[in-house]
């Protein structure tokens, strides 16, 4: 499967102590988008701190590219890597619940060619 965010091998080899210490660095090496991947993929240790970056209003309103935003990058990266299928419904009831109204239907504009994504908005 072709993921939409490619994990940075470098990254993926970081303990989880190291991932959240560079993460947490003012700069962040390797920039700070391509840790969502890799914690995506620890979801399970990592879920609670994704999720309040998701409905931070700071990512929320952080606009990367165009009309994405960092919470869209936090958001696709669960959708891509995480495997457990209730925490990727848990995170659409959290953006449902806490982006705007014209944020979320961008970001399902933006996902709506992606059936594997798509399929837990419905």
């Amino acid at each position: 499967m072709k993921h939409i965010i490619p994990l940075n091998p470098i990254i993926e080899k970081m303990s989880d102590t190291e991932l959240q210490n560079n993460y947490a660095k003012k700069l962040v090496v390797y920039g700070k988008q391509n840790y969502y991947p890799v914690f995506a993929k620890r979801i399970h240790k990592f879920k609670n701190f994704l999720f309040l970056e998701l409905i931070n209003n700071n990512n929320i309103n952080d606009f990367v590219m165009g009309s994405v935003t960092t919470s869209w990058l936090i958001a696709i990266s669960v959708l891509d890597y995480c495997d457990d299928n209730d925490i990727k419904k848990e995170m659409v009831t959290l953006i449902k619940q806490n982006w705007e109204d014209i944020n979320y239907k961008s970001f399902l504009n933006y996902i709506k060619n992606e059936k594997d994504f798509i399929e837990y908005f419905k």
